[in-house]
């Protein structure tokens, strides 16, 4: 497990703290638990330096429209919190791919594990194509929704997502403006705050 960056988990901070602000009420915002704008803006952060991508950030109050990622192939980093458990082996048998019934829009689904000092694992991947035809079920089962559930146990490695994920020719250059943008709106908006 790694531990983000201080000026990345400020950033993921102060865009769940925005967003969360924004959205507040709006039909898209289903409150799961404490944080978790917080904690899948850490996993999505995480998920892009790990892999060399640009992180975007979509300030629209319907979202990110279910893809948190966009080169060759689309991704979507869904992110899980690992506490209290003894190990990975034991978080990896109990924590599952979520993805609710009809909204497997992304090529990729990334599993990410959180913990509260902001560590991050990617635990591992599946196809757009494997979620649907996984049998949707009501998880958790009191008081859940219709979603496609993978057990993380049965998730592709991590490292098998490498050689199919191919960035477009100016990603690096699209990093570069994309993090002049964001810096520059996060000071913009902490002067108006």
């Amino acid at each position: 497990m790694k531990q983000l960056s201080i000026e990345d988990r400020n950033l993921a901070k102060k865009i769940a703290n925005l967003l969360e602000r924004q959205h507040q009420g709006h039909q898209s915002q289903v409150k799961l638990a404490d944080d978790f704008v917080y904690k899948g803006y850490c996993g999505e952060i995480f998920f892009a330096r790990e892999f060399g991508l640009p992180f975007k950030f979509v300030d629209r109050p319907g979202g990110d429209n279910g893809i948190d990622f966009d080169t060759d192939i689309t991704i979507d980093v869904k992110t899980v919190t690992l506490a209290n458990f003894k190990n990975m082996r034991e978080a990896r048998s109990k924590r599952h791919l979520m993805v609710k019934e009809g909204q497997a829009v992304a090529d990729v689904y990334v599993l990410c594990g959180y913990l509260p000092d902001a560590r991050c694992h990617l635990i591992g991947w599946e196809r757009k194509e494997i979620i649907n035809a996984v049998p949707p079920r009501i998880y958790p089962a009191k008081g859940g929704i219709s979603n496609h559930v993978i057990e993380a146990t049965y998730l592709e490695p991590m490292e098998t997502l490498l050689p199919i994920l191919r960035p477009s020719p100016g990603l690096l250059e699209q990093e570069r403006i994309r993090n002049q943008t964001i810096s520059q709106w996060l000071e913009d908006f902490d002067s108006h705050a």
